[in-house]
């Protein structure tokens, strides 16, 4: 049933004249409720984002990583790396030792946590809507790795409301050869970090052992 709005000074609705008139009592108070809802979902949007801030300030204020994740060593070991790759830039050994002995102290510490010797450091690099985290890309075991470092002074309401609670965690991923990026493990705790590494390493000698013995059966 199509309605029509009349010009007719009361401003009354009506539809077909087959039909018979139509009141706007209805409409008003359709529009009073609509309203009312209107004004409930913007009153609790208001009360979502009061606590959504209250939980990434509890966040930030809680989640405390290891003296080596510190920002400032990163930030550190991260323009002595761009440094060295930069060949047209010579280097001045007399103003950037401290780079350099943070940027050994963070691979030091990356092999202790894994517990590996082969671990090498390839790019370190700032992500997130406002740098929120630190991505430490590295070899290990011809596989190449991206871990990522929340950095808490960093991170904003965006990031948070995009990742959720993984913006807080630490984020370990193996970058396949058609260069993808697969997430292998997530954590709080840096103690974690050797048997995420390891679990994945022992998958892909598997892996690599079923494939040759099944080239192997093929070969008879």
């Amino acid at each position: 049933m199509a309605l029509s709005y009349s010009k007719n000074s009361d401003r009354s609705l009506y539809v077909r004249p087959s039909d018979g008139l139509f009141s706007e009592d209805r409409i008003d108070i359709a529009e009073r409720r609509l309203k009312d809802k209107r004004q409930q979902v913007e009153d609790m949007q208001h009360e979502l984002e009061l606590l959504e801030k209250d939980a990434l300030n509890i966040y930030k204020q809680e989640v405390v990583y290891d003296w080596t994740f510190n920002p400032g060593i990163i930030n550190s070991a991260r323009k002595w790396l761009s440094m060295i790759n930069n060949k047209d830039n010579p280097i001045n050994k007399r103003k950037k030792y401290e780079e350099k002995d943070h940027f050994n102290f963070l691979l030091y510490n990356m092999k202790k946590y894994f517990e590996r010797d082969d671990i090498e450091i390839t790019q370190i690099m700032q992500y997130g809507y406002s740098n929120y985290a630190d991505a430490i890309y590295f070899n290990c075991q011809g596989h190449k790795f991206e871990l990522y470092i929340p950095n808490m002074r960093n991170m904003d309401m965006k990031d948070y409301q995009y990742y959720g609670l993984d913006a807080f965690k630490m984020r370990l991923f193996d970058c396949d050869k058609d260069g993808y990026s697969i997430l292998i493990g997530i954590t709080y705790e840096e103690s974690d970090l050797k048997d995420i590494l390891n679990k994945f390493l022992a998958s892909k000698l598997s892996d690599t052992i079923i494939k040759d013995q099944e080239e192997l059966k093929n070969e008879n």
